[in-house]
């Protein structure tokens, strides 16, 4: 990739974090599927590097959004899709530091049950 297209990135990211750190200080966290898609068959992507590729990007798309954007996250286990697989439930907010981040937890933790039969949280 160029240069001038990663610095391109950079300030792209730049003008949009203010604003999307404005909207998670409004209503206290963004919640997303941690994952944007059901993991693929390991044989589908095995010879096809194009499929690879495309599954990576999604895979990372969501979580990558917070690491581009200076935020943490914590992702709760919310239940399986359609497919069976378990998937997550990430609660993004602006970054304060890991002390932060993990007092942020802590509540979470206390007040939430895990249904590992159905690999869901329990609020």
């Amino acid at each position: 990739m160029p240069a001038s297209t990663v610095e391109g990135a950079k300030q792209a990211l730049r003008r949009v974090a203010p604003a999307l750190h404005a909207r998670i200080r409004e209503v206290g966290v963004l919640a997303m599927p941690t994952i944007a898609i059901s993991p693929p068959a390991i044989a589908e992507l095995e010879n096809d590097m194009e499929a690879w590729m495309a599954a990576n990007i999604m895979t990372l798309r969501n979580t990558r959004l917070g690491n581009f954007l200076d935020c943490s996250a914590l992702t709760l286990p919310s239940g399986k899709d359609d497919n069976g697989i378990p998937v997550g439930l990430m609660l993004m907010r602006r970054r304060a530091g890991k002390s932060a981040c993990c007092a942020w937890r802590a509540p979470w933790s206390r007040s939430c049950a895990l249904d590992r039969k159905n690999m869901r949280v329990l609020l």
